[in-house]
C-alpha cells in the first residue's frame, strides 16, 4: 500500500536542461528524508530536457505539454495532478536542500491559518536575494522612486550575513513565486493560479487571494534556497521580458485597483525608470553600473513610456 506523500513539488520547465538536472538531483536528497512527489510540467522544451528526464528520473512524473502555456497554467496541470498533503511551486533554477523544505513544512505544520510560505532565497555565493515584497501598485512605485526599496534592498543584502542568524518568520503581502509553499485546503479554496498572467504577477495575486480570504503568507528566513535568477542578456531578450512584464503589470493593477491605480502607477515609476537611467549612466563613468545596466533602464523607460514591443 503506497503512502500518501507530504508534500508535491512541482516544477516548470521550458528549455532549462542544465539547471533543471541539478535541480531535480537536489530533490533527490530531498526523498530520501520526506516523502514527497515530485511533477515536472515541460512547457514543450526543444533542448532535450523532457528526454534527460525520463531517463535519469524515472521517479520524476512527466507531463509533456505540445506547447507553451506559461507558467500558472503549467503549474495548475501539476496541481491538478498532484496528491501531496501541501504543494511546493519551486523553479527549475532554484536548489531545495532538504532542512529548507522541513523547516517550511514544520511552520506550516504548527500555523494552520498559513496558506502560503516561502523561505530566503539566496544567489549561487549565498548573498541575500529578494524573496518577498509589498503588493504592486501606486503606493509601491513612489517608494521605487524616491529609492527607499532601493535602500531597504541594500541594508538587507549588507546585513544577511549577520541578520540570518536571528530573522523570525513574518508575516508578509507576497512571497516570491521561484518557492512557495501552499496548504491544500487553500487551493480548495480559493482555486489555483490565475492562469490569464502567461508570465510575472501571477505569485503577487495568488497572495492577495489568499490574504483577502483571511489566509497568511509568511516569510520562512530559516528556509534557505538558491535561485540563480536568470535573464536574457541581449537587448532583444531584454525588451521582450520587460514588455511582458509591463503587461502583467498593467493586467493587475486595473484588475485589482481600477485605471486611475494604473495611470498613478506609471507617473511614478516613469519617474524611477528615467532617474535610474541617469544613476546607471553616472554609474558607468565610475565603473560601479554596467552598459547592460543602462540598457535595461532604457528599454523600460521606453516600455513603460508607451513605446510597444514588435
Amino acid at each position: 500500500m503506497s503512502t500518501k506523500p507530504i508534500i508535491t513539488i512541482i516544477i516548470v520547465s521550458y528549455n532549462s536542461r542544465k539547471v533543471l538536472k541539478k535541480c531535480l538531483t537536489k530533490l533527490e536528497q530531498v526523498q530520501k528524508e520526506i516523502t514527497a512527489e515530485i511533477i515536472l510540467v515541460d512547457n514543450n522544451s526543444h533542448d532535450g530536457s523532457p528526454e534527460m528526464v525520463a531517463a535519469s528520473f524515472p521517479k520524476v512524473r512527466l507531463i509533456r505539454n505540445s506547447e507553451n502555456l506559461g507558467f500558472a497554467a503549467a503549474n495548475n496541470q501539476g496541481i491538478k495532478n498532484s496528491s501531496g498533503e501541501s504543494i511546493l511551486l519551486l523553479n527549475s533554477d532554484a536548489f531545495l536542500e532538504t532542512k529548507a523544505a522541513k523547516t517550511m513544512l514544520q511552520f506550516m505544520e504548527r500555523n494552520p491559518d498559513v496558506g502560503i510560505c516561502g523561505p530566503q532565497l539566496l544567489y549561487e555565493d549565498a548573498t541575500w536575494q529578494r524573496s518577498f515584497g509589498l503588493c504592486i501598485n501606486a503606493h509601491t512605485a513612489f517608494l521605487d522612486a524616491i529609492g527607499w526599496t532601493s535602500l531597504q534592498h541594500i541594508w538587507r543584502r549588507i546585513t544577511w550575513p549577520y541578520s540570518k542568524h536571528f530573522l523570525k518568520p513574518r508575516e508578509v503581502e507576497y512571497v516570491d513565486g521561484a518557492c512557495m509553499l501552499i496548504q491544500r485546503e487553500l487551493v480548495r479554496e480559493i482555486g489555483s493560479l490565475d492562469e490569464s498572467f502567461l508570465f510575472f504577477c501571477e505569485d503577487v495575486e495568488f497572495c492577495l487571494r489568499a490574504r483577502r480570504a483571511g489566509w497568511k503568507v509568511m516569510y520562512i528566513p530559516a528556509s534557505q534556497v538558491v535561485h540563480l535568477r536568470g535573464g536574457s542578456s541581449s537587448k532583444e531578450g531584454m525588451y521582450k521580458v520587460a514588455y511582458l512584464k509591463f503587461q502583467a503589470l498593467n493586467q493587475f493593477i486595473v484588475n485589482e485597483y481600477g485605471e486611475d491605480e494604473w495611470q498613478r502607477y506609471l507617473s511614478w515609476i516613469r519617474f524611477h525608470f528615467r532617474n535610474r537611467k541617469w544613476l546607471a549612466r553616472a554609474g558607468k563613468q565610475l565603473g560601479i553600473f554596467s552598459k547592460d545596466a543602462i540598457s535595461r533602464y532604457e528599454i523600460l523607460q521606453q516600455i513603460f513610456g508607451g513605446q510597444r514591443y514588435e
